[in-house]
């Protein structure tokens, strides 16, 4: 079908048409060819022009611009306004919330870090997201002072820019896991902080920023994640702390 479509399309491979106002439902490919007014759902890959509406596939979600709701492993579209729910998330700018491992828009945040910490000494990631939303992932290590690294850290979270402005304020929470030598599970421990991290733009790309943190160690992490500050106790029968910490890096 290629012409203006209304109504329900069901089949087991593929659907076809031109503007629609209804719902496609497939096993394999859907293909607006104008504007959707509806649902696609397909089990490998929806097309379509203007979405006002929902895609949900198990593969990739393509569309020009949203309204409404993309979920799939891969979402791809210009002005999402509304939620991207996937593994990677594509878009020009996104009004909304994104919801993904990875997620990169045009006019988005995406930026390299390198900073420092209360718990590694050097560290390097990158922040990327929409212009409010974003994830953080990055890994660190103690600078090997007797001639070896005895300390990596693996980091992951997101979080939400408050404020943009001559200073962004940044909330965000993550989990950090750190390995000690000899880098065995009975090595290794895990604390999950919230942050709040104020940066300074100083033009272009470069802006330094520090912040503070709290943490909580996860009480089934094999050993305590040398942080800098002890902390307190959360309770006398677990094997938790409460820890202060710090960050101070650039990001570009």
């Amino acid at each position: 079908m290629d012409g203006p479509f209304g109504g329900i399309q069901v089949s087991g491979g593929l659907n076809v048409t031109g503007p629609a106002r209804g719902i496609q439902a497939t096993g394999g490919a859907n293909v607006a060819g104008g504007d959707l007014d509806g649902v696609q759902v397909s089990g490998g890959l929806n097309v379509a022009g203007d979405v006002d509406g929902v895609q949900t596939s198990g593969g990739v979600n393509v569309a020009r611009d949203v309204e409404g709701l993309q979920v799939g492993p891969v979402n791809v579209a210009g002005d999402v306004h509304g939620v991207q729910v996937g593994v990677v998330n594509i878009c020009d700018h996104l009004d909304g919330v994104p919801i993904a491992v990875v997620t990169i828009c045009r006019d988005g945040i995406l930026h390299g870090l390198v900073w420092t910490d209360d718990l590694v000494m050097v560290n390097a990631g990158i922040q990327l997201g929409s212009h409010r939303f974003y994830t953080l992932y990055g890994a660190g290590f103690a600078p090997p002072w007797d001639g070896r690294v005895d300390r990596f850290a693996i980091n992951g979270g997101g979080g939400v820019r408050l404020w943009r402005g001559r200073v962004d304020l940044d909330l965000d929470l993550y989990s950090t896991t750190v390995l000690v030598r000899p880098f065995t599970w009975e090595h290794t421990g895990q604390i999950v902080r919230a942050r709040i991290v104020a940066a300074l733009p100083l033009g272009g790309r470069i802006a330094p920023f520090a912040g503070a943190s709290i943490g909580l160690d996860l009480p089934d992490a094999s050993r305590d994640p040398g942080a800098i500050f002890e902390g307190w106790p959360v309770h006398p029968g677990w094997d938790s702390r409460l820890r202060p910490g710090f960050v101070a890096g650039m990001r570009f």
